[in-house]
């Protein structure tokens, strides 16, 4: 059964000694009674808004940029298949890294990797806003999918570090949960207000994003506790981590390829790179099998995924895993299409289809809110499965939607359906994985 949001008083009061070390207090300096003591009330709720806004600032920073793609494409004068490689280098190293970058938080310390990933993406993300063309802003937003890669990780660590389980780390999950939408609107929103508003048009975009992370970058060096030093045995499936991160480029690689060579899938060397790709990944997962099948006295290290999370005693994870993954491909796979209606079909400028966007906003923080409140008295089962219907409305009134219709018939409740759906399942997701997957 899956476990409930809830915990039990014995259940709190036990400490994971693995999840942080030297839970020293930011205020008096005093070692906790526990490591769910290092920050006051008042610290989590700090943290817990600026971790709301790291999230909000990643979803911004890809969403916004398919709305200033063809304003990029008319200022470096190429064509709008080379230009999607803007986004594409983005979400092609962002997903290749994330898994890696994950395991070495854990390994290396996660303030450590919280505060190297914001560092970076504030100086990749202000050093787009200056690229003199295509190449250049390709390797930069390239650069900032590496720090994404790095930051959410560790702030999900963190979280699950941080929160004693029960009633504060859920709401502190459904409070970060809203970072999506939230994030998506007001990014989609202000990319159409600079390009129609400002002479430097889409460079503001990406530089107010990289001057904002500033602000978490702060609040988590201030409050977060020191990470333990670093082991001088520590070791890392350096063989898995290559073959995985290969197989995941190289088939977001062909993917994108696909889509943006004249001659699609009939290129010749598309189906090479996707063998290869699938090549990888029966190879990753051969590897982390026989790792969790060595003995100790082998000297092997540990595998990228641990064992406890794929065993068959917590397949309520991998129920978890299926569901948000589908859940991302119905709702992010959507956002393109509603950008492209927006952009190529009904012949809008960037800011007045921002304008429409911005209605995740509005749904979005009530959607937080109404979630936090339900989280610790409704399973988690439940609101996932609530989540994901409600999910699929917004692509159907879309579907059903016909060009002469006005934004109030379809295209409003749509947005406003999309956080409901999209933050129950990612919070209710959140608790179950880091109750569930908690040593």
């Amino acid at each position: 059964m899956p476990v409930p949001a809830t915990t039990t008083d014995k259940e709190e009061s036990t400490v994971d000694q693995s999840r942080i070390s030297t839970p020293v207090n930011a205020e008096s300096g005093r070692a906790p009674a526990n490591q769910y003591d290092a920050l006051t009330n008042r610290q989590l709720v700090i943290f817990a808004g600026s971790q709301l806004i790291v999230w909000a600032l990643n979803a911004a920073n890809v969403l916004e940029t398919s709305f200033i793609l063809p304003v990029v494409a008319q200022e470096f004068k190429v064509s709008i298949s080379d230009v999607q490689w803007v986004a594409a280098s983005n979400m092609l190293i962002w997903g290749c890294f994330q898994l890696i970058a994950g395991r070495l938080c854990d390994i290396l310390g996660r303030k450590r990797g919280y505060i190297f990933g914001c560092t970076t993406s504030v100086i990749f993300n202000v050093t787009a806003t200056f690229m003199p063309n295509l190449a250049s802003l390709n390797v930069a937003r390239a650069l900032s999918g590496l720090s994404a890669a790095i930051i959410l990780p560790a702030s999900a660590g963190l979280i699950g570090a941080l929160y004693r389980p029960g009633k504060k780390r859920t709401i502190a999950c459904a409070v970060v949960s809203c970072g999506g939408c939230a994030g998506a609107s007001v990014g989609e929103l202000l990319a159409g207000v600079f390009v129609r508003y400002s002479k430097w048009t889409w460079r503001p975009c990406y530089f107010s994003c990289g001057v904002t992370t500033v602000a978490p970058l702060i609040i988590g060096w201030w409050l977060v506790p020191r990470d333990p030093p670093i082991k001088s045995d520590w070791s890392v499936d350096w063989l898995g981590a290559l073959s995985v991160g290969v197989s995941l480029f190289l088939f977001l690689f062909t993917l994108t390829l696909s889509n943006t060579t004249s001659r699609g899938w009939k290129t010749p060397y598309l189906p090479a790179l996707l063998t290869v790709s699938v090549l990888c990944f029966a190879f990753f997962v051969w590897r982390q099998r026989s790792l969790h099948r060595a003995l100790p006295s082998e000297n092997k290290p540990p595998p990228v995924i641990p064992k406890g999370l794929l065993s068959w005693k917590k397949r309520n994870l991998i129920v978890v895993y299926i569901g948000t993954a589908l859940l991302f491909a119905c709702v992010d796979g959507q956002f393109p299409f509603i950008s492209y209606l927006y952009l190529d079909v009904l012949k809008l400028d960037a800011f007045e289809a921002g304008l429409r966007w911005s209605m995740c906003m509005f749904s979005g923080v009530p959607a937080a809110i109404l979630v936090a409140l339900l989280i610790s008295r409704v399973p988690p089962r439940i609101l996932m499965s609530t989540g994901c219907l409600i999910s699929t409305m917004t692509p159907l009134l879309f579907a059903i939607r016909k060009l002469d219709w006005p934004y109030w018939r379809a295209d409003l409740w749509a947005f406003l359906l999309v956080a409901y759906g999209s933050d129950g399942v990612i919070a209710a997701g959140s608790s179950l994985i880091s109750h569930t997957a908690s040593p």
